[in-house]
């Protein structure tokens, strides 16, 4: 690619993905190969510029992410004989990279993606990689012609326009996103693209073809090690900011967990939560905000409520589908979304409780996924008969006996599912390891946590929601010395007696006592299925059933149909399926210059 196209399409890119860095831009331009950078200044504002090079200008950084133990690898480097000239931790990513090579990231403990350009053997190459546990994302699209690579998809699509080419929409990674919820790597929506698994490097050398290096494990710490002090190290690391830093507080245990450890530390906190406010089925049962008033009073944290009602998610829904990078099924993008722009008004830095439920056997699946084993030797017949007195409970929410007949039916589905993961929609798309069934054993299930929903799911979600605004999130139950303790964890010494997170329960009991670790587990809960009944209902029709529908390109018209009626006339509750229809017919509205189809089976 010539170096003025070249810059020019980076330029694009930088234009497309300027939320992620509202402080600096930077770009570098070394024959045909061009960098550029969009810059959140979190540490060492003046300095750190990026793209960043070696004093002989050979090699070039451009990074996006937070290395939390970088002061301790500063030392190494400076001891290998290395000056440093800035006090952040990108130039001793590029001091590790210039000493060691393309594995400098095996020691960095912390959340990136990063793209090296080396041209001290004539005509260069980059390197391309991620932390082991995906929490930045990173794409690379590789056509034969051109090889782009960005922290955003978006990017990738703006690159593309501004040489010229065509972006297509990938049927496979459409049906992919239907069946999981997600788009799961290395899938991504535009044709050509791969979104990097966790861990991964990449080399890309002029007049080759990008190939996979190597994958990055996640290191596993010293068994004997202790929990508080290893999460006390974490957030210790994590608090490392020169600009305000706050926390995301939704009165559940691992966001709690984060905030007071980080008060016990002496920081400065401030807190953050949504208060769902209204009318409708389902707003009180989803509304946290006193559990996390009392925790945030508990604490002295100075502490911020913004109230969300139906009219807020009519006016900003486009809003939050526009932030998704791409569609996700998860309707707390929502209050998330309306979390980070409050969070943004007193800070540059948020901390949140990511991770606690995957590492710590919180969800319900991890408890049904010792009874399958069990369920599956039940003679067929009596699961047949089973199967038959489950369709017959009630399918939409209710109250008293009527609710928790619903519940004990969707508990029911999960036990007699055959996967770890029941699909969204059953379709034709290869089945992932999530979706298979699982023995009952904790590293099976971490593995398979890990691989899955954690970097498909919930981290595209903090990382799209919050970057939207310019906030950077931070998250130190994945910091990987905890991840390294969580694995060496008995699952038995994580969940007992139908209750999980056993470890962060006892320690956040030692910490904050008064009842508060007993909590049911809730998490972010949006009253999504009265409001799309009443408020959104109108829109729901027009954007799904009508004659433009880009969704009926991918799923058959009558199945979108029988979803969204049936949620409508209270007959299912099918309000998870509809907003994941909706994350998508938004993004297949975006401006591409061609579209795939392919149906997928109901």
């Amino acid at each position: 690619m010539r170096a003025p196209a070249g810059e020019h399409a980076v330029r694009a890119m930088m234009a497309a993905m300027g939320h992620r860095g509202p402080d600096a831009s930077g770009i570098a331009v070394r024959g045909r190969t061009v960098l550029g950078h969009v810059r959140l200044a979190v540490i060492d504002l003046a300095g750190s510029v990026q793209p960043m090079a070696d004093p002989g200008q050979q090699v070039w950084l451009s990074y996006n992410g937070e290395v939390y133990n970088f002061p301790e690898l500063a030392a190494v480097a400076a001891a290998r004989g290395w000056a440093m000239r800035t006090r952040g931790d990108t130039e001793v990513l590029l001091a590790r990279y210039v000493q060691d090579g393309p594995h400098f990231d095996d020691r960095l403990n912390g959340m990136y993606a990063y793209a090296v350009l080396d041209e001290r053997r004539g005509a260069g190459e980059v390197w391309l990689g991620t932390d082991p546990l995906g929490v930045k994302p990173l794409f690379l699209f590789d056509d034969g012609e051109v090889v782009l690579f960005a922290s955003e998809l978006r990017g990738i699509v703006a690159g593309l326009a501004a040489l010229g080419k065509q972006a297509s929409v990938s049927a496979e990674a459409a049906m992919q996103f239907l069946q999981n919820g997600w788009v799961p790597a290395p899938f991504a929506l535009i044709e050509g693209v791969r979104k990097l698994l966790p861990g991964e490097r990449w080399r890309v050398a002029a007049g080759a073809a990008p190939e996979l290096h190597s994958c990055r494990p996640v290191l596993h710490a010293n068994s004997e090690a202790n929990l508080h002090d290893v999460l006390d190290g974490a957030i210790r690391r994590q608090m490392v900011s020169d600009v305000p830093l706050g926390f995301f507080l939704s009165g559940g245990i691992d966001s709690s967990l984060c905030l007071a450890l980080a008060a016990r530390l002496g920081c400065d906190t401030r807190s953050f939560t949504v208060r769902f406010t209204g009318e409708g089925r389902g707003v009180a049962e989803a509304d946290e905000a006193a559990n996390a008033r009392d925790v945030a009073q508990r604490l002295g944290t100075q502490h911020h409520e913004l109230a969300v009602d139906a009219a807020v998610v009519a006016d900003s829904i486009d809003m939050v589908f526009a932030a998704m990078d791409q569609p996700l099924a998860d309707p707390a993008c929502l209050p998330l979304f309306h979390l980070a722009r409050l969070a943004r008004e007193h800070a540059t830095v948020c901390i949140a409780g990511d991770g606690g439920d995957e590492l710590f056997a919180g969800y319900t699946r991890h408890r049904l996924a010792g009874l399958r084993a069990g369920w599956a030797k039940v003679p067929a017949p009596l699961r047949v008969l089973a199967r038959g007195g489950a369709r017959l409970l009630p399918q939409s929410p209710g109250a008293g006996v009527g609710e928790w007949a619903r519940r004990a039916g969707v508990g029911f589905r999960m036990l007699d599912g055959a996967g770890y993961m029941e699909p969204l929609f059953a379709g034709s798309a290869e089945a992932a390891p999530w979706h298979a069934p699982m023995a009952y054993h904790a590293g099976a299930m971490m593995d398979a946590d890990l691989a899955g929903q954690l970097p498909g799911q919930m981290l595209a979600k903090t990382d799209a929601m919050t970057m939207a605004h310019g906030l950077e999130c931070r998250v130190p139950l994945l910091d990987l010395e905890l991840v390294g303790f969580a694995a060496a964890l008995p699952i038995a010494a994580k969940r007992r007696a139908g209750v999980g997170k056993l470890p962060l329960r006892q320690l956040l009991d030692e910490v904050l006592p008064g009842g508060l670790a007993a909590r049911p587990k809730q998490g972010f809960r949006v009253p999504l299925s009265g409001w799309m009944r009443g408020q959104m209902a109108d829109r729901v029709r027009d954007t799904l059933l009508g004659r433009n529908a880009r969704v009926a390109g991918y799923l058959e018209a009558d199945r979108v149909a029988q979803v969204v009626e049936a949620h409508l006339a209270g007959r299912a509750e099918q309000s998870l399926r509809i907003w994941a229809l909706l994350a998508l017919e938004s993004w297949l509205a975006r401006p591409l210059a061609s579209s795939a189809q392919h149906k997928v089976a109901a």
